[in-house]
């Protein structure tokens, strides 16, 4: 009972945010809650890794939407 609980609490949670769009993923952060959440930052370093050789440069490129 407790885990159905949780899971409809987190449901609702997330029902201020849209659902991830077509050939996209929702990654959710769940972050401890702070006293003071001004004095926190949260970094977000987003990559890919690729096998690449000397001859061709490869480019990641990309959005992050807020």
């Amino acid at each position: 009972m407790l885990v159905t609980a949780v899971f409809v609490q987190a449901a609702d949670k997330m029902k201020a945010f849209p659902p991830a769009g077509k050939g996209m993923v929702r990654h959710v952060l769940q972050l401890p809650q702070q006293q003071d959440e001004s004095l926190f930052k949260v970094e977000l370093i987003v990559g890919k890794i690729v096998r690449v050789d000397k001859k061709n440069k490869y480019f990641f490129g990309g959005r992050i939407h807020a």
